[in-house]
């Protein structure tokens, strides 16, 4: 019984490891804030790249749930910055973020599907 109830826990930390970080705070960004407090209150970035007029882009995948193990309720957002100040923020919508948004959605409903009780 106890190797069942240790193969549980195992099993769910690894599920929970793989989610993206849960964080409420992005609507606290305010345009003026510095990168650094930015940093502090959502965390850091999954990545970063370079703008136009030496801006800089930083992209975060953030849990919307504290639920949400499996990814289909993780979403995607933006922070522009010149000069360490934000000057811009919000969720990404382009195509390829749609793209896999819908991608993990379904990955989310097959994997359901196949925990359902079968019917006879």
């Amino acid at each position: 019984m106890k190797s069942k109830v240790g193969i549980i826990v195992i099993f769910s930390l690894l599920i929970l490891s793989c989610a993206a970080p849960y964080n409420r705070n992005f609507p606290l960004i305010e345009k003026g804030m510095t990168v650094s407090e930015v940093t502090t209150l959502i965390g850091k970035p999954i990545s970063a790249e370079s703008g136009p007029d030496d801006s800089k882009i930083l992209y975060y995948r953030l849990a919307s749930s504290l639920l949400d193990t499996d990814g289909s309720d993780t979403r995607e957002y933006f922070v522009v910055s010149l000069e360490g100040k934000v000057i811009g923020y919000g969720e990404r919508k382009d195509s390829i973020t749609v793209m896999r948004e819908a991608r993990q959605f379904t990955a989310a409903w097959n994997a359901a599907k196949l925990m359902a009780p079968k019917s006879q």
